[in-house]
């Protein structure tokens, strides 16, 4: 019987193939290793997003609201509806 043209060679793997596949599995491991972080680093991370609570309310407050202009869908033409939205207080910038 003549070998045929999907015999043993052709299911060979390249190993420049085998090389990639390493590669990506050191790149996702390294990855990994960087979001694991030490106790130090998650204690620090947690203090930074400690709230600190409200701002005084004898201090004067400034609504900014920043939308879009246009509020009909650019595909359908129906409205648009809010999805979400952020508040944050912050003290103004001193000058």
């Amino acid at each position: 019987m003549p070998p045929s043209a999907f015999g043993a060679r052709s299911k060979k793997l390249d190993p420049d193939q085998l090389t990639l596949a390493l590669e990506d599995l050191e790149q996702e491991l390294a990855g990994a290793e960087l979001r694991v972080s030490t106790p130090v680093e998650k204690a620090a991370a947690a203090r930074r997003l400690t709230n600190r609570g409200s701002l005084p309310a004898q201090l004067p407050r400034v609504e900014q609201v920043i939308d879009v202009e246009d509020k009909t869908c650019p595909c359908c033409a129906s409205a648009l509806h809010k999805i979400s939205a952020d508040v944050a207080e912050r003290l103004p910038r001193r000058r």
